[in-house]
């Protein structure tokens, strides 16, 4: 059975404060990389290029983490490479055949953690600029990636990080750690 598991949702609805109390209980996590990517940007690249550029980097840097994590345990994965398809769509540009390879590297279990928008505690920042108008519309269109792979979304409910956890532990019958 896959224990390959994405937490995903659109920005600002707390994926990386689930990841940190997932990992707090010792759970294998992969945390998400675009930040970094976007903290690095290369002066170098034009404009017109820079969004699949972009997304190319972190689709790799999401394909390198699913491959180092381990088979034989539950794993959780802030975002994966199915995140990129999304951010491509909105900009209605075409996913790279890189992207596509990677898509197909990454074998997911298809119970799909999605952390709804929440007002409450979306908040911008130097990287997460977008609009709350723009960010349900990331959530709308990851919903529809990720369903058109096959995904059944199981919405987290808006709780405090704890109980949010316990929500995906609940779900997926283990002991708590």
């Amino acid at each position: 059975m896959n224990q390959k598991y994405v937490i995903t949702g659109g920005p600002g609805t707390g994926k990386t404060s689930i990841i940190r109390e997932l990992s707090s209980r010792n759970f294998f996590c992969v945390k998400e990389n675009a930040r970094d990517i976007v903290f690095s940007r290369d002066s170098k690249v034009d404009k017109l290029s820079s969004f699949i550029y972009y997304e190319n980097k972190i689709s790799d840097l999401r394909t390198k983490s699913y491959a180092i994590a381990p088979n034989n345990q539950i794993c959780f994965f802030d975002r994966s490479v199915f995140d990129c398809l999304a951010y491509l769509k909105i900009k209605k540009i075409e996913a790279s055949s890189q992207i596509k390879k990677n898509i197909n590297t990454c074998i997911f279990n298809k119970k799909l953690f999605f952390t709804p928008f929440w007002t409450e505690i979306f908040k911008n920042d130097k990287v997460r600029t977008e609009s709350i108008r723009e960010a349900k519309k990331i959530e709308k269109t990851l919903l529809e990636i990720y369903k058109s792979f096959g995904f059944k979304p199981i919405i987290i409910p808006k709780d405090k990080v704890s109980k949010r956890v316990d929500f995906i532990i609940s779900y997926l019958n283990l002991k708590k750690k």
